[in-house]
């Protein structure tokens, strides 16, 4: 079994059945991504949390360097969705400590206008705990 995928199963024993029927990494986030949204409509902050723990993780180098399949899921998945979406920007300030949300802020505002990628940054700002 790939170490991605461990590392995933170790994160999320309770959707383990989903990630093992994974078989990239990109269908890895896309997994996760799911049940993350999921998580936010409902406010189960435990998931998010280990979503978020999970992508750190996963960007830490660990796994593999930036040009990674697994890295690329991530910054090319997962946090330009998160981005995408505005329900979770009061989050972000909760999810990011300031050097996180400098290094994924690029990926956050990918496909954002500019005045978007402002409100998402003061998003952060105000919901910083």
């Amino acid at each position: 079994m790939e170490n991605w995928k461990q590392a995933a199963i170790k994160f999320f024993p309770d959707i383990e059945a989903d990630l093992l029927a994974v078989e990239s990494p990109s269908e890895l986030w896309i997994e996760i991504e799911f049940w993350f949204f999921k998580a936010v409509e409902r406010g189960d902050s435990e998931f998010q949390q280990r979503v978020i723990g999970f992508l750190n993780y996963c960007t830490s180098g660990v796994l593999g360097d930036k040009s990674s399949q697994i890295q690329q899921a991530v910054y090319c998945g997962i946090l330009e969705n998160i981005g995408r979406n505005k329900r979770c920007w009061p989050y972000l300030g909760e999810w990011f400590d300031r050097a996180s949300f400098d290094q994924y802020r690029g990926s956050l505002i990918y496909s954002l206008t500019d005045w978007q990628a402002q409100e998402l940054t003061d998003a952060y700002e105000s919901g910083r705990t």
